[in-house]
This record gives C-alpha cells, sequence and structure tokens, in this order.
C-alpha cells in the first residue's frame, strides 16, 4: 500500500477505536490531524490514545513498535499517550495497553528495520506478550468491559 492508503486505514481503525471509548471517556474532545506524534486521539476526560493497526502481526506473531524513524525518535518514544491500542488487523483483535506497560514489554526484544523505506526502527513484541490486554469492541464499536481497563 501506499502512504495515502496507509493513512486513510489507521484513520478507519482509529475511527472504530474513539468510537467505542467514547462511551467510559464522556466522549471525544480532540483528533488531531497532519504531523501530530504524542497521541491520535484525546478524549474528553483527558486520557490519550495512541492506536497501531499491524497487518501482519497475524502472520508474524508480532506487533511492530517504532521507536525511531529516519534515524530520529519516533513511536513509542516520543508518543505521550495514556494508552496504546494495538490492532491485529489479520484477526480483527485490539489490545489496551498502558503506554508505561508497553515500554516495559518491549524491553529485550527483538527490533529490526522494516516499513518507510526500512528507515523504521521497532521491536518486536509477541502478540502473546499482551494477551492480557485484549479488549473487544462489539458490533455497534461500543467498547465492553475489557475495553475499560
Amino acid at each position: 500500500m501506499h502512504f495515502v492508503a496507509d493513512l486513510r486505514y489507521g484513520e478507519q481503525v482509529e475511527d472504530r477505536v474513539a468510537l467505542a471509548m467514547a462511551g467510559m471517556h464522556h466522549g471525544v474532545a480532540e483528533r488531531p490531524k497532519g504531523k501530530f506524534s504524542a497521541y491520535d486521539i484525546r478524549m474528553n476526560d483527558g486520557t490519550t490514545i495512541e492506536v497501531k493497526s499491524d497487518r501482519r502481526a497475524g502472520d508474524t506473531g508480532n506487533f511492530f513498535v517504532e521507536f525511531q524513524c529516519s534515524k530520529k525518535p519516533s513511536g513509542l518514544d516520543v508518543s505521550t499517550a495514556t494508552y496504546w491500542v494495538l490492532h491485529d488487523a489479520a484477526n480483527d483483535a485490539f489490545y489496551k495497553v498502558p503506554r508505561a506497560e508497553l515500554r516495559a514489554l518491549c524491553v529485550g526484544t527483538r527490533q529490526m528495520n522494516a516499513g518507510n523505506g526500512w528507515r523504521s526502527r521497532g521491536h518486536l513484541l509477541p502478540v502473546s506478550a499482551v494477551g492480557a490486554y485484549r479488549a473487544a469492541l462489539d458490533e455497534n464499536r461500543r467498547a465492553t468491559r475489557s475495553m475499560t481497563k
């Protein structure tokens, strides 16, 4: 996929997460557009969320958690989000992980370059490592109890 298609796809996943989280966080306050790396969604109660969809997680068994692009900090190293919601696109599975816990889970994982002409560097975080953070979205895109943790 090229950049515009990837961006649109990512925004669609963000829309799903924003709708699901809106009920428990008193609505969506902000969805910054353009180059903004702190978070993707800010809820009315101040909770911030970074959403990452990984199309290959179902095949590889790993999430790619970026921390550097073009030798500059990015992703996990610049995000201020309260939570990261990781999306395994192949299985349409969501994992809501507090950022500090995600950082701890990434310690000691294998790192590699990928995407963006191999300019992105990230941790390969096993999907099994975030299994306890599984969050369900029902067909109405409202969060179920597990999404509220």
